[in-house]
């Protein structure tokens, strides 16, 4: 016969009875708050606080430009090969 409980005696090991209290929402919420300023402040923005008007904000735009002229260029390419590769499988079909 084969015990379970051999050298332990008759006590419960589960895990489950040693868990610390739940914490109570609002103080989880309030918490991540907390954080999230505290993060946003450390961060790096990209704009120079020190000038203004639209001056303030040209690394912000000149980032924004070559992501849209990036995004331009990869929907161009894929639309290249989706062409080529349609006329290519209409080539294909007429041939069977």
């Amino acid at each position: 016969m084969v015990s379970k409980t051999i050298g332990w005696g008759f006590e419960s090991l589960l895990a489950c009875q040693f868990l610390p209290p739940p914490i109570p929402l609002m103080t989880r919420v309030t918490k991540f708050f907390r954080e999230v300023t505290d993060e946003l402040r450390r961060a790096s923005w990209p704009w120079d606080t020190k000038e203004r008007g639209l001056k303030r904000y040209r690394e912000l735009i000149d980032s924004t430009v070559v992501v849209f002229i990036a995004t331009l260029l990869l929907a161009g390419w894929i639309s290249l090969w989706d062409t080529i590769l349609v006329y290519f499988m209409r080539a294909l079909n007429w041939l069977v």
